[in-house]
């Protein structure tokens, strides 16, 4: 996660989590969970 936040410009993870969590309202887990249980 670190390499992924690096790579888009956030710095650190917690900061990728905070502006992901405030953009979409809900967490990255959340998020996946959601979309695999589409998927599934």
């Amino acid at each position: 996660m670190e390499q992924v936040a690096v790579t888009c410009g956030f710095g650190t993870p917690e900061t990728l989590h905070r502006s992901f969590r405030r953009r979409l309202g809900t967490t990255s887990g959340n998020h996946r969970a959601h979309f695999a249980a589409a998927e599934g």
